[in-house]
């Protein structure tokens, strides 16, 4: 319970977009009951970060409790301390909300930054595009696709809100450990509930990288209120027996385009290894998945294309975007007549890694360790201290390496 507290964890985030739908659909557009949150002066316990929610809870009437911390703002005894908290509390119980709303306090020593979220609210705004990168990848592409796409929607006419945040430069260590990728996840997520706040009629699309994909994929499967109309997938680190067809029925996810490259070795490689020792990583960008069909779809409003020439960013490059485009705004997906790229077979080196994958892991595992045996060994020789020093050096090398690369 403890961990499921944290900023953006699933509990959190479905608590703050069904709040959003509450609002959202409140009979006769009438506000919902007035939410006032009192703040101890002296709250030791809860961080002044973690009282506000700007987005969710930027209706909320915020008001000041002095001399008072976690446990205290409880207290209503008959000393002065204790009969000031008494009269904040009555108040906040009979007051009427205009009266309560004058003695209202900015939660947030940011008040440019508290005025930008109130008054970021759009109602034209009906679609919006996420474009998120991938591992080892600063993501400056992803503004070049969400632009593209905002200049496709004009003339239908479609205005188009992008969001191209980044996670920043996500290593290979750091992306094989579980809880560094579920922080990106909840990351994600966060970035997601603003814009559903700002853009509360708008469908969302996506388009995603490598890591991206798997982002999107993990959050559908514990995020029940996300919802997204049409979504693209390139390089994609998904399992490939992932079940798309549940996510249609609970209308999380109305269309998918997923790239099948020629010569993605690497999701052949490192994903692809994992999902085979049970994993949630995948190989959805080297084998497809396998509720699609190949050339076509399994499913309706699902896709795949196979054969893109390239590796693990192959769907991304520039003569590609216009099917991306296409796909997203007017739900076409890519028809191999008349477009830019002509199918090609996966490369044998490729296919050959992707069944060799679990033991070519393995084999690095075991020629980093046997590199450290030996070390340890041609090292002993010159005594306990710089052995130890020796080894300590290998480690902190092959770690370094790992988490840069």
């Amino acid at each position: 319970m403890i961990f499921q507290t944290r900023r953006g964890t699933p509990f959190m985030t479905n608590l703050r977009l069904q709040w959003l739908a509450m609002e959202k659909k409140a009979p006769g557009g009438r506000p919902l009951v007035p939410v006032i949150q009192l703040l101890g002066s002296i709250d030791d316990i809860v961080s002044p970060d973690d009282n506000l929610d700007l987005v969710t809870g930027r209706n909320f009437i915020y008001m000041d409790v002095p001399f008072s911390g976690h446990k205290s703002i409880l207290d209503l005894g008959d000393d002065p301390k204790g009969s000031t908290r008494k009269e904040i509390l009555r108040a906040a119980l009979t007051k009427p909300e205009e009266v309560l709303r004058q003695k209202h306090v900015l939660p947030t020593d940011e008040p440019l930054k508290f005025q930008a979220v109130v008054a970021g609210k759009n109602d034209k705004v009906k679609d919006v595009i996420f474009v998120i990168h991938g591992i080892r990848d600063k993501g400056y592409w992803t503004h070049k696709i969400a632009r593209r796409v905002q200049r496709a929607g004009r003339p239908i006419p479609k205005i188009y809100s992008s969001e191209t945040s980044t996670y920043g430069y996500f290593a290979m260590l750091p992306f094989i450990l579980s809880w560094r990728r579920r922080d990106k996840m909840e990351w994600l997520m966060d970035q997601y509930v603003e814009a559903v706040a700002q853009y509360p009629d708008a469908r969302f699309s996506f388009v995603g990288h490598s890591n991206g994909t798997h982002l999107l994929a993990k959050a559908l499967t514990v995020y029940k209120a996300c919802r997204f109309d049409s979504v693209v997938f390139a390089g994609s680190v998904v399992r490939h027996d992932f079940d798309w067809a549940s996510l249609q029925r609970s209308q999380q996810v109305m269309r998918i385009l997923n790239y099948v490259a020629t010569r993605d070795w690497v999701v052949a490689i490192f994903p692809g290894a994992f999902e085979k020792f049970g994993s949630e990583l995948g190989s959805a960008g080297h084998n497809g998945f396998r509720q699609f069909k190949k050339g076509e779809s399994g499913i309706p409003g699902f896709h795949e294309v196979w054969g893109i020439k390239g590796g693990h960013s192959a769907a991304l490059v520039e003569e590609n975007w216009n099917d991306i485009t296409d796909f997203i705004v007017q739900g076409n997906p890519p028809q191999t007549a008349g477009r830019s790229w002509i199918p090609g077979k996966r490369c044998w080196f490729a296919v050959a890694a992707g069944w060799l994958a679990p033991l070519l892991i393995v084999g690095l595992v075991a020629l980093l360790v046997a590199a450290g045996w030996g070390l340890w060994h041609w090292t002993d020789r010159l005594g306990s201290q710089p052995q130890i020093l020796a080894m300590g050096a290998y480690v902190w090398a092959v770690l370094t390496i790992l988490t840069k690369v």
